[in-house]
């Protein structure tokens, strides 16, 4: 795998799957729990000031700030139902345009989710995507 930014995509899915809840468990979870505990507790927004736009399996976004700076990007939501994206299972799916600055943000948005979920114990896969070279 490539340690290069320049080959590295806008585009990280975090497999998150928490097998024993339903699906409409799974959703109040995310949308109650996960996300705010991430953009609000972690990253130190105020709530109101954060958006999460977006229904599930479809494409949505999220604007907050992140290491301090703030970031857009798209945010896909995923349970495993929804016939675009469910070949994903359920998780996050944080993406963007393709560019070399946006490979950079999307990196450091990722890292920020992934720090979250260690620190919280959520069992989660993380899937980096690669430019083909």
């Amino acid at each position: 795998m490539p340690d290069t930014t320049s080959t590295l995509d806008s585009k990280v899915f975090f497999s998150i799957p928490q097998p024993e809840m339903k699906v409409d468990d799974y959703r109040q979870w995310v949308e109650n729990e996960l996300i705010p505990g991430w953009i609000v507790k972690k990253e130190g927004n105020v709530a109101n000031t954060c958006h999460d736009i977006g229904g599930w399996n479809i494409e949505g976004g999220i604007f907050a700030k992140f290491g301090g700076n703030t970031k857009w990007c798209k945010l896909y939501k995923v349970d495993g139902t929804g016939s675009s994206f469910g070949w994903l299972g359920r998780g996050l799916l944080i993406r963007d345009h393709y560019d070399l600055n946006s490979a950079e943000k999307i990196k450091l948005i990722s890292d920020s989710l992934g720090e979250f979920l260690k620190e919280q114990q959520i069992s989660y896969v993380r899937q980096d995507f690669y430019r083909p070279s």
